[in-house]
């Protein structure tokens, strides 16, 4: 079969899974949830991205494809679920927190009524993309040393930043003679 017919037909097969899934019964929605999980671990990043983006959004998603989706080293295929997923536990957000890029932190770092104990790994491992929106995330909860140390954290990465920014050779106009 070409490769974008069997792209549209996952695409279909997915749909077709995701609406069983939603109108089972828990024995059926476990072996439907593994099913999705095994056709999206085949198929292409978009198709996986695209799912992402539909199932975070769901209060009683795919548990397994969730989990799964959340793990993707695609950012863009992570992220939205790392973001919106209800279906994700706090020790699973922690454990992505732990062992993940920032692109993946970025995405954690947006999600709402985030643990103390979550905003603590963000804290540490983050770079500056990742301090500036868990520092923007009013809903996220800290230690008293946790925002503490993000907001040490975000002056030192600045400060860094400026004095990168201040090394780097300005690119002075070419001279031409008249």
């Amino acid at each position: 079969m070409p490769r974008i017919a069997r792209e549209v037909d996952d695409a279909f097969r997915a749909v077709t899974l995701t609406r069983l899934f939603l109108a089972a019964g828990a024995p059926d929605a476990r072996r439907l949830d593994l099913e999705l999980w095994k056709l999206l671990k085949r198929g292409s990043a978009i198709l996986r991205a695209e799912l992402a983006t539909q199932l975070a959004q769901l209060p009683h998603g795919p548990a397994l494809t969730l989990r799964g989706l959340a793990c993707d080293p695609d950012p863009d295929v992570a992220g939205p679920v790392l973001e919106h997923s209800a279906a994700l536990t706090d020790a699973a957000i922690a454990e992505m927190a732990r062992c993940k890029g920032d692109a993946h932190l970025r995405a954690i770092a947006s999600r709402p009524h985030l643990h103390e104990r979550i905003t603590s790994i963000l804290v540490r491992r983050g770079g500056l993309p990742v301090l500036t929106r868990l520092s923007e995330n009013r809903s996220a909860n800290f230690t008293l040393d946790g925002r503490h140390t993000l907001e040490r954290r975000l002056r030192h990465e600045a400060d860094a930043a400026r004095r990168r920014e201040f090394r780097q050779p300005r690119h002075s106009e070419p001279h031409t003679l008249h």
